[in-house]
């Protein structure tokens, strides 16, 4: 479903280009005559979602050199959030309102990507009207964070002759592997600032490939959507959901919007 929508965003907006576009080369167009470019964006990829900063600069009519950070969060096709399922009664730092947690999750899994990339004009739009397309691409390296997922699990306690339940947070090891994958004893999830300080970088590369559309209606203004193929490697397996094969790539196909300033 997700590949379909993109496609069809892609088709849609080729098809505004090519009804719209002007003739290259005839004369200079006036958004050439801006040579740089700072933009913000965010993208939704097939296995999750990222956030990035980008600077352009013109080399020539019809090409531009650009630098992006990128972070990335990647998501397991398999990850799904449920609610406690326990019927024990407890109360710990969130009260007794436990948070929803990804079952069988060992560890989230973000990325920094640092890139340069090129971008080729396709076709210009008018001065401050229509649709103008490029092709982009660009390659980098990429800084993985491995960082433990801690759930709140529930263990029965005796003080001063007194049994009680209480919630501890814990990340997966093979001493409370029953407990762990046992829906019964999860009380929620602990929390995105635990495991923080014990995050493991792990070194990579990657790539991507895509069309941009930018339809400001400005040329000091960026308005954009790119559509596109990426694909990261990394130099060792990436452990992000229990019982599942782990594998050192991602390949996604993505779709994001930019917003920025021209000058």
């Amino acid at each position: 479903m997700k590949k379909l929508l993109i496609f069809s965003v892609l088709f849609v907006f080729s098809s505004m280009l090519w009804s719209q576009s002007t003739e290259l080369g005839s004369e200079q167009s006036f958004s050439t005559l801006k040579q740089k470019e700072l933009s913000f964006g965010g993208r939704l990829n097939t296995n999750g979602w990222s956030a990035s900063m980008t600077y352009n600069k013109s080399t020539g009519f019809y090409k531009s050199k650009f630098y992006q950070f990128q972070l990335i969060n990647y998501r397991d096709p398999k990850e799904k959030k449920v609610n406690n399922e326990s019927a024990i009664t407890i109360t710990n730092r969130f009260g007794n309102h436990p948070k929803s947690y990804i079952f069988a999750k060992q560890n989230a899994f973000l990325s920094l990507h640092f890139s340069k990339g090129t971008r080729v004009l396709i076709g210009d739009k008018a001065e401050k009207s229509g649709v103008s397309a490029e092709f982009t691409y660009q390659y980098g390296f990429s800084l993985g964070l491995i960082k433990p997922y801690y759930l709140d699990l529930i263990y029965t306690v005796q003080s001063d002759g007194i049994t009680r339940n209480e919630a501890r947070p814990e990340r997966y090891s093979a001493e409370n592997h029953d407990k762990f994958l046992d829906r019964r004893y999860i009380f929620g999830a602990s929390g995105f600032s635990r495991g923080l300080d014990e995050i493991t970088p792990v070194p990579g590369l990657h790539a991507k490939a895509g069309l941009r559309f930018d339809w400001a209606p400005f040329n000091e203004l960026v308005r954009a959507l790119e559509v596109g193929l990426a694909a990261d490697v990394y130099f060792r397996r990436i452990p992000i959901m229990l019982n599942e094969q782990n594998r050192f790539y991602f390949v996604n196909i993505y779709l994001g919007v930019e917003f920025g300033k021209r000058w």
